[in-house]
């Protein structure tokens, strides 16, 4: 008979202290994210003069698909599936505001532990640099992380995991046309559980910037 999980305490799930490998294809993805930032900065001059947006004069909708990348201790007992975004993004001064959440799946691949979905709300800043088409930017982001274990024999109260979940971001975003952007970015993302979980996830975003109702602008002002 398997040994009962204590969906409470992570070590029972048989996590151990996590180190962080990340496959050859993240440094290859994140060179590219390098060398958008390099012809970002050096386009980026003839529009300095451009006027940075009031703030929350805009409000950006986006649609992200979401891939979880690195390999370490908590993949041998867990298998990562795709995930999914949603976020609001709005300039504020010298950067941007947004608040997000992110869904994944994770499916066990060790007898007796059971699979569990997560949940991130965040609350996150960014800034970078912006030419007329492309757009680099970093910043971090902070809020609850969430583990639903699916697993019915367990009290409700086991069932359910909250962390502080921090993450770090790097983007590089393409305006075809405006009010469009699409984005790829790399996220680096910590979740203050014993022991830490580690996650390296790439990212594939579309966003529709829309005009602030008056009204919303006066609230938020």
């Amino acid at each position: 008979m398997a040994k009962p999980v204590d969906a409470r305490d992570l070590k029972s799930l048989g996590l151990r202290p996590v180190r962080v490998r990340v496959p050859p294809r993240v440094l290859r993805s994140l060179g590219l994210v390098a060398t958008g930032v390099a012809v970002a900065s050096l386009t980026a001059a003839p529009s300095a003069a451009q006027e940075r947006a009031a703030p929350f004069e805009t409000i950006g909708v986006s649609v992200s698909l979401v891939a979880n990348v690195n390999r370490n201790a908590f993949h041998a007992t867990w298998r990562s599936g795709a995930g999914a975004e949603l976020g609001l993004a709005s300039p504020f001064y010298a950067g941007t505001v947004e608040l997000g959440i992110d869904q994944a799946g994770f499916e066990s691949r060790t007898p007796g532990v059971p699979d569990f979905r997560s949940r991130f709300i965040f609350l996150g800043w960014h800034a970078g640099v912006a030419s007329r088409s492309l757009r680099w930017s970093a910043g971090g982001r902070l809020g609850p992380y969430t583990m639903r274990f699916d697993d019915s024999s367990l009290p409700d109260y086991r069932r359910h995991e909250n962390e502080l979940g921090t993450e770090l971001v790097s983007r590089l975003g393409w305006r075809p046309a405006a009010p469009w952007e699409l984005a790829f970015s790399a996220r680096y993302r910590t979740v203050l559980t014993e022991p830490r979980l580690r996650h390296v996830n790439l990212a594939f975003t579309a966003t529709r910037d829309f005009r602030t109702p008056r009204w919303l602008r006066d609230f938020l002002d």
